[in-house]
């Protein structure tokens, strides 16, 4: 095919997506639609039903996902910092990250505070903006973690409340669990029993979490480290903490997807784990 011929594909094709999202747009007009409403619904056959086409409807729906848990992050930032300064340069690293199409992911793969900082960002910002994406990730992951725990439902409201406070009040989950402080969740009208769970249910969680880092510490090559998160995944939201996987069948995790030896392992080494941290 001649060039001027690929080129004129090309661009009808750009076209017609334009014209798509165009159409998208004004079902989300035409509906009073926000954008917390698309990301919770996650529901692109909604948008398929309008005649968008659904790839796009799709591309759609997840797109705008990814940009709410950008806004998300970027407001837990500010909240962490007391300075109005601070604030205003942590809106601006949110408003590069739009600028440029990057995702909470991509940011914490490049691992590049210099892409920020030139563009004007203070370079303690920048690192922090780029370096606490796992804190973040982690209270979130904690969340769907407990989603599948089995509580009672006074003690799973108390609980939901705690995570609030923590998150008003800029907890990671390494806080949490090194002060084993439940305290500061009671003072605040959240019942004893309620409190001690949320900070024990924690330490559970961030116990997966180191005995993942180990475990990836010891794959050679970033396949099988990739291998061993996404077990740690499969743990998070089957809500397993460390017993449980141990008395887990490695097949568990290898019907996920997750690699033979690697699921053995990760089943099999807890015990030299646990056995180390007693050294």
């Amino acid at each position: 095919m001649h060039m001027s011929m690929i080129r004129k594909k090309l661009l009808e094709s750009d076209n017609a997506k334009k014209e798509q999202i165009k159409k998208m747009q004004e079902v989300v007009i035409e509906h009073g639609f926000d954008l917390e409403q698309i990301y919770s619904d996650q529901n692109p056959q909604f948008f398929s039903d309008k005649s968008v086409q659904p790839d796009i409807a799709k591309r759609f729906v997840s797109e705008m996902s990814k940009w709410v848990e950008v806004e998300e992050y970027s407001i837990w930032q500010q909240s962490r910092t007391k300075t109005e300064a601070v604030k205003e340069n942590i809106r601006k690293a949110r408003n590069l990250a739009f600028k440029t199409t990057s995702d909470l992911k991509k940011i914490h793969k490049d691992r590049d505070p210099n892409f920020f900082i030139k563009e004007g960002i203070r370079e303690e910002v920048a690192y922090r903006f780029i370096f606490e994406i796992t804190k973040w990730e982690a209270l979130k992951g904690y969340n769907n973690w407990q989603k599948v725990r089995p509580k009672k439902k006074a003690i799973e409201k108390g609980m939901r409340r705690a995570q609030e406070l923590a998150l008003v009040n800029s907890f990671d989950l390494e806080q949490i669990n090194s002060d084993q402080n439940p305290d500061i969740f009671i003072t605040n009208g959240i019942s004893p029993k309620a409190a001690r769970r949320f900070v024990s249910e924690i330490s559970k969680l961030v116990a997966v979490e180191e005995y993942s880092i180990w475990q990836q510490c010891r794959e050679e090559g970033e396949d099988l480290k990739q291998e061993s998160r996404k077990a740690r995944d499969l743990a998070v939201e089957n809500g397993l903490d460390l017993e449980q996987i141990h008395d887990k069948n490695p097949e568990f995790f290898i019907g996920k997807g997750v690699k033979m030896g690697v699921a053995r392992r990760f089943v099999s080494e807890i015990t030299e784990w646990e056995r180390l941290l007693q050294i």
